[in-house]
């Protein structure tokens, strides 16, 4: 077969399976285009067949045994560790266990994540590992009385929280000391509370609240509601900025996580892998975050909604530099900072056009006739977003702002 066989052969295949999803599509709406019941649906957990799973050898399926009869962990069990019937899978009864007042172990995982979640830190550094192989506590006392207080509050999460975040710990200062970092380099004793860069959900949603457009009610859907068959890459990302304030705007926490297919402003900062279980995130600091910051089309896109924000508020250059840095820090700017961005807004329109003017210099002809067909083409489109001169520089200073470590880093 031929190379152009090959080819019209796979260009047969890939449209015979866009009509199968088509076809699947259709399937789900009646002829008024209402969605039926089979539009309903979701993934769930149901009881099969109740049967003994035989042994495997290595955990290969060639290596098959004999049944291996239904039963608790033998290391866990004691003398109030359920049974399971001849009739009974086993889920149930482990669940009671799992929430039973007498296992000393699930109050203190569920403790020892909220304190890590709080403190950047576990108690227990190794969340999901409180075994022989995970690391000890470092307080055994703390997390003891944790997981008291925990149960105290009748499992609530959010009461649990609030105490923590009361207390002194979580309120003391981040400042460094010589005499207490010679003493406790690690800080293991908390004797500060320690620096540590905002989870990628909550520096999307910091970027949204900046721009005053993060939408905090639950969206109607899913964003991946509509996908069907196999996503190319990048496809999920301009789906998503095409759906508008539908989800566009909404919370990080709403997004849908697709396996192979994370949001970009995620995947970059670290965002722990779907198909893992994962106690601790990792904290990485390199320079594609600073690319993504400087050159997404999303960041830009919450650049402008911040610099509309300010401009909007108040009309003098100092006041709106003065609440860019509160709305991005949270407290006014320094002289020198002050100074600096003073500068930045005054001479960006004579740097854009000198930088506008060396692009056009440096361009080989065949650039220069791309560009004149682009201009052409859009003569009769909309108007970019950013067209005021005003707009465009502040939007400049507020992206600058966004790729500062301290607007992701917890202080």
């Amino acid at each position: 077969m031929t190379p152009a066989q090959q080819r019209t052969l796979q260009q047969a295949r890939n449209a015979g399976g866009q009509v199968r999803i088509s076809e699947s599509s259709l399937a789900r709406f009646d002829e008024a285009g209402r969605p039926t019941i089979d539009n309903f649906v979701c993934m769930g957990v149901v009881e099969g067949e109740v049967r003994d799973a035989p042994f495997l050898e290595r955990g290969e399926l060639d290596g098959r045994g004999a049944p291996v009869p239904r039963g608790f962990v033998q290391v866990l069990e004691s003398d109030w560790t359920p049974s399971i019937g001849s009739d009974e899978s086993g889920r149930l009864q482990l669940a009671a266990w799992i929430t039973d007042e007498r296992n000393p172990l699930t109050s203190r995982v569920w403790a020892n994540r909220i304190w890590s979640h709080l403190v950047g830190r576990g108690v227990v550094p190794s969340p999901d590992n409180f075994g022989l192989s995970g690391e000890k506590p470092t307080n055994p006392a703390l997390l003891d009385h944790l997981a008291g207080r925990l149960v105290d509050f009748e499992w609530s999460t959010k009461a649990l929280i609030r105490e923590i975040v009361l207390s002194r710990t979580y309120g003391m200062s981040s400042e460094w000391s010589r005499e207490q970092a010679d003493a406790d380099p690690d800080e293991v004793a908390l004797w500060r509370m320690p620096k540590r860069r905002l989870e990628a959900e909550a520096i999307r949603d910091s970027m949204l609240a900046a721009g005053g457009i993060l939408e905090t009610s639950v969206p109607d859907g899913s964003a991946a509601g509509g996908f069907e068959g196999q996503l190319r890459a990048g496809f999920f990302d301009r789906a998503i900025l095409q759906t508008g304030a539908s989800f566009a705007d909404h919370r990080s926490v709403y997004l849908p996580v697709i396996r192979g297919h994370l949001p970009e402003s995620l995947a970059v900062f670290d965002f722990p892998e779907p198909n893992f279980v994962t106690g601790t995130r990792d904290r990485t600091n390199v320079a594609t975050q600073a690319l993504f910051l400087m050159n997404s089309e999303e960041v830009t896109r919450l650049a402008d909604a911040t610099a509309r924000r300010v401009i909007a508020e108040t009309e003098r250059l100092s006041n709106r530099i003065d609440l860019a840095f509160r709305i991005c820090f949270g407290r006014s700017p320094t002289t020198n900072e002050f100074i600096a961005c003073r500068d930045f807004l005054r001479e960006y329109d004579d740097a854009r056009e000198d930088d506008d003017r060396q692009r056009i210099a440096s361009a080989t002809p065949a650039e220069r006739r791309a560009t004149g067909r682009r201009n052409r083409n859009r003569g009769n489109r909309r108007a970019p977003v950013r067209t005021d001169s005003d707009l465009a520089a502040y939007s400049a200073m507020c992206q600058t702002l966004f790729q500062s470590a301290e607007f992701r880093t917890i202080d």
